[in-house]
Order: structure tokens, then sequence, then C-alpha cells
């Protein structure tokens, strides 16, 4: 009933034909759909034919660095051990007992006691896979044990891998988070052990690694057949798997690893499954393309440049460079922020582009042959594959210019503590762990090529016309004064118009000011109603902090309360939000941007239309103090007795305060 209720809310607030074309294709897409499962769960998922992998991407191994504890985690991930997005330390297996979330906590299942032939698998996929699934299960090592890779390890509840992937559910009981098993699934930890690999001491060290990447692939692949479970469920997620599983098997075959003919085409098979999915699921549409869609595209470049030319792969390379270049201008402003609205969603999106800027650099000339020769009709998909030749040059510099502004984005808006402050949404998302490397003729000529930063914008003027419309008694104002000491001294200005943050710095004060565009052009998907936010660290300590995120679908109301006006340190007026929160949790009908009248030396002044009547924010930067002033016609609420929720430093945790 929810969701009826939010359908018919959004309905309402579309055009009529707008509402006619949608409901035109969602029949269409079910009608499509109910045959793709019939084909689906009447015979085997697994690809017939084969393929052979490229050779590995040389000079991998020498670029990329081995994030810090590695090891210690590498010895919880040869247990099974995982701690994502809050979970804390859990052992994913069959028959494990999680602890919950918020009280909602769903019984174990019965644990598995895997035999070597695979007789196990009859309850774990459907009948046509069964077959094929205990032939890939019997390659795996005898003392492994099998992961549970439909578990949310949070909250206990788990999918099947007997569910077609569009038949899969989630966000419909409380507590479950279908991002746990994602996340786990992306398998970034792998390229982490095979780089682990390649740096041990001693060949049983090595082997004991290696062997761990592959026995987890072959797992996922014996349990998983394409197309079924909830792994299957969101392209984005298929397509950072692979550009993982990738990694991790160039990283051991540059360190000599011997994969195996056995493995090696089972491995070929599957990026190739994994390829097909993401074409036939492609998450592109006319008005939006988030950083889902950047993730489909960057997975695709990743598996077409490790499987052999053929007329099907060398289409899927030449669309995911096209696309990619086309997202680097769609979802980076010129001045370096992401369109998500969303400083951890930047990040995100900054890593894809630039392992995908990284991978380009690394492909042979033969591979990059196929930019030439390729056939446009090989790929039948919205938005269309362009005619040969690809101008690979302008890719790579479309691909560069957004990388080089956006690590200049990150850097100037890194706070004391290392981190971004956390406008909008976290989901504490990556595309893999460890860092892309950074070597690229094209990346450093975007650098150098930078236009120097904006360091005020704006009318100076607007701090005195404030001042004087609050004296003339026109608006209502509330002050609030946050002392310290030579906060003003050798203070610099970085300004983001584009995407609406400036930071103020200075060697006792940091403070970054959200005031700008809603995300997702409009849509707000991952906003949070923070316009005229700030965060605010004197002498390295946090004052004002945003709240953070905490959770998605698992708890809808705890999503509203950490994106809500009143969760945020912003101009509020009592019991109103300046955009509506009941449309669903990935929308925010009714944001307005914010408005940067200045931002100069030691003063910012903004405003928001949100509340129907303009409110306004100016922050003066004093030598020993920084000054909030809010202001309105309307009666603002008196933020000193501000309590926020608790701070949820990433995804899924809390910090009690």
């Amino acid at each position: 009933m929810p969701d009826l209720v939010r359908d018919i809310k959004r309905a309402a607030s579309l055009p009529p034909h707008v509402v006619v074309r949608k409901a035109v294709g969602r029949a269409k897409r079910a009608f499509e759909a109910s045959r793709e499962r019939a084909r689906a769960m009447r015979r085997c998922a697994y690809a017939r034919d084969g393929i052979a992998l490229a050779a590995p991407l040389a000079g991998l191994r020498g670029a990329v660095r081995v994030p810090p504890a590695a090891e210690e985690h590498a010895e919880e991930w040869l247990a099974h051990t995982f701690s994502l997005l809050g979970s804390g330390p859990v052992a994913v297996a069959y028959g494990t007992a999680c602890r919950g979330v918020e009280g909602h906590r769903y019984p174990p299942g019965e644990p598995v006691l895997p035999d070597r032939d695979g007789a196990w698998l009859a309850h774990v996929v459907t009948p046509p896979n069964l077959a094929e699934s205990r032939r890939v299960w019997s390659l795996v090592s005898a003392e492994y044990l099998p992961i549970d890779w439909q578990l949310d390890f949070k909250s206990g509840f788990r999918w099947s891998a007997q569910t077609w992937h569009r038949d899969v559910r989630y966000g419909h009981l409380p507590g479950v988070d279908v991002k746990v098993p994602w996340e786990l699934a992306r398998c970034e930890h792998l390229p982490v052990l095979a780089a682990l690999a390649g740096q041990a001491a001693d060949a049983a060290a090595r082997e004991r690694y290696a062997r761990e990447v592959f026995d987890e692939i072959l797992d996922f692949i014996a349990q998983n057949p394409p197309g079924f479970g909830v792994d299957w469920a969101c392209p984005m997620d298929v397509g950072i798997r692979a550009a993982n599983w990738t990694l991790a098997m160039d990283l051991l075959r540059e360190g000599g690893v011997v994969l195996g003919a056995d493995f090696e085409r089972l491995f070929a098979r599957s990026l190739l499954e994994h390829g097909r999915h993401i074409v036939a699921n492609l998450e592109w549409s006319p008005d939006l393309r988030s950083n889902h869609y950047l993730a489909d595209v960057a997975g695709l470049l990743f598996i077409a440049a490790h499987l052999e030319r053929t007329r099907e792969t060398d289409a899927w390379l030449a669309f995911a460079a096209q696309e990619l270049a086309k997202a680097a201008r769609e979802q980076f402003y010129p001045d370096g922020g992401n369109f998500e609205g969303s400083t951890s969603y930047h990040l995100l999106s900054l890593s894809m582009m630039a392992w995908s800027m990284a991978l380009l650099d690394l492909l042979p000339a033969e591979r990059l042959a196929a930019l030439e020769t390729y056939d446009p009709t090989a790929l039948r998909v919205a938005p269309g594959l362009e005619t040969p030749p690809l101008d690979l040059a302008s890719v790579r510099e479309a691909i560069a210019c957004r990388v080089a502004a956006g690590e200049r984005f990150a850097h100037e808006l890194r706070r004391p503590d290392g981190a971004l402050p956390q406008f909008g949404d976290n989901d504490s998302g990556t595309f893999a762990r460890l860092e892309p490397p950074s070597a690229s003729a094209a990346l450093d000529a975007a650098r150098e090529g930078l236009p120097p930063l904006a360091r005020s914008v704006g009318d100076p003027s607007a701090r005195d016309r404030l001042r004087q419309r609050i004296s003339q008694g026109e608006l209502r104002a509330r002050e609030y004064e946050f002392p310290g000491e030579r906060l003003a001294e050798g203070l610099s200005v970085a300004c983001f118009p584009d995407s609406g943050v400036y930071v103020y710095r200075s060697k006792r004060l940091y403070l970054a000011i959200r005031c700008g565009a809603i995300g997702q052009n409009g849509a707000g998907g991952h906003d949070h109603c923070d316009q005229l936010g700030i965060e605010l660290w004197i002498d390295g300590a946090p004052v004002v902090r945003d709240p953070g995120t905490y959770l998605y679908t698992p708890l809808p109301e705890r999503r509203n309360e950490y994106r809500s006006a009143a969760a945020h340190f912003v101009p509020r007026v009592p019991g109103r939000e300046p955009a509506r929160l009941d449309f669903g949790l990935f929308v925010l009908p009714g944001a307005k941007p914010g408005v940067c009248e200045c931002a100069g030396a030691d003063v910012f002044v903004g405003r928001h239309d949100g509340y129907g009547e303009p409110v306004w924010r100016m922050i003066e930067v004093r030598d020993d103090a920084v000054v909030v002033t809010d202001a309105s016609r309307l009666d603002l609420e008196d933020l000193r007795e501000h309590r926020p929720p608790p701070y949820s430093p990433a995804y899924g945790t809390l910090e009690e305060s």
C-alpha cells in the first residue's frame, strides 16, 4: 500500500503525456519480463558458448599500492569474516546467526555441510542449473567452506539463488538491507588478496592468497547462476564485481600465478555472462543517468578489455569508452563536483572514472585497434553505438579533464581529519579498495590545464543589504556565534559554484558550506534537506557536522530522519521541511536550489526558497569567532537547542555522542 500511494502521488505531479508514456513503458517491460522469466526458469542460465581471456594488463602490479592493514584484514577474509556497512565482523556462512538491525532480527537458516560432488547445491540453485553448478563446485579446494552470498548478514534475512533477478524484492521488510549482500558480492577484497599474493615472501603464503581468490570466484559462479539471486538484481554491482575480478586476475597473472585451464575457461565465460547481463539491463534513461549507469559502462569496459576480440566484445569496448566520455561531461560539473549532489558519491564516481582512465592507458595497441574497426550493429541498446572509428584521444581528454577537476574538488574539500564533509548521501560505496594508477599523459596535461580556482563569487554588497533589511525590521534574524582565536589568520576561500560548495580554511579553521543545485538534475535522489548547511571545525575539532546518512531502505523512517532539515544545522521553520519526504526514499520533490549571493574573503551570503518564502544565511569569519546569521520573513527556529540524530560516520554505523 505505501508503494501504491507513493506512485499515485508521483503520477499526480507529472504532466499527463509523461504519465501515459511511463505507463506504456512499464506495461511493455512487464510483458517482456514475463517472457524472459519463463525462458530463464526452464533452461540452464550458464552460457553455452565459450571465450578466451585476453593477456593481462601489463604494468598494473607495480602501479597499485596495497592499503594499510591489508594483511590484518586478509586474515579475516581468508576466514570469510567480513565487516561491511556497519555489520561488525561476521563469519558469513550458511546458518550464521546475525545480530539484527534496531531490533529487527531474522532467524538463521540451516547450516550447510558441503559435499565434494556438490549434491548440497540442489537446495541452492534451480534444477536446470544444478549440473553445471556442481561441475564448477568440483574445482573448489577440498577444505573450502562456501560463503552464503544471499545473506544480509546484519539482519539475518536471506534471498534465494532460485529467484530470477527481476523478481528479487527488497525494501519491503523492516531491518533488511539489500546493500549488504551486494557489497560483499562486489568482491573488492579480492584484488587486495591478489596484490598480497604478489608481495608474499614465501611460496606458501602466495599460494594461500591466490587459492582463496580462485575459490571465492568459483564459489560465486557455482552458487549464483547468471541472472539468478540477489547479486544479479543490480547491474551496477555486477559491473563492479567484474572489474574487481579482472583486477585480481591481472595482479595474479602478472605476478606469475598460473590460473589453470579449467579455471581460466570458467572465469572467461563468467565475464562474458557478466557483460551480457549488463548490456541486457543497462541502467540508462533518457531523463537521468546516475552513478549506476556509470558503473554499468565502467564494468563493461573492464570485461571487454579482458576478453579476446570478437564482434561482441569489440562493440562492448567501443560502447563503454563512448559512454564513459559522455558520462564524464554529464556527471561532473566543470568545477569538478559531481551532479549527484553528494560528496561521497563524488568519490565513488571519481574512482570509476579514474580506474577507467587507467585501464585505457594500459590497453595494448592490439586491443585498442578494436576502436577503429568495431561493428556498431553488434550492439542494439539505447543510447546506441556510434559508427567507427571512435576518437580515443577525445575520450581520454574528456575523462582526464573531469578526473583532474574532480581530484582538485576532493582535495579542497578535505576536512582536518582527511575525510570529506557528508553533504548528501553516504553509502560508503567504492569501486575498488586499491587506488588506481595515477601516471597518465592525458591526466597530467589535464591537471596542468585546470583553470584557477574561483576565490570569490557574487556581489560583495550582499552582506550590507541583508544587514540593512534586518536592521529595518523587514526580516527576522537568528544569530549564532562560534568562538575561536586567530581564525581569520591566513584565511583562504575555494568556491565551487557549479557544485554549490564553498570552503573557507585557515590554520585554525575549516568551514564548508552547501549552497547550490539539487542533484541528479533536480531529482534529488541522493540529496538531503541541507541547503545552507555547514561543516565547521575549529582547532582541528568538529563544532558543527553533517549527521551523515545511516541507512537507506531497511528503516524508511530513519532514512527520512537523516535527510530532513531537522537533522541539519540549517535555517528551519518549525514543523516544516523544505522538500517532500513522502514521495519515496530516493527523490526529493519540492527541493529548491541554494543561491550564493556572495562568497568573499571573510563572508558568505546564500539563500533558498524551499519554505515558500526566502531564507538567508550569512556566515562571517572574524578573527575571534565564526558568526552565523539566519534571516527570513518567516519565524525561524532557534538552533541553539539543535539536537541532531547520532552522528553516522559511514553507512550503517552510528557514533553516539
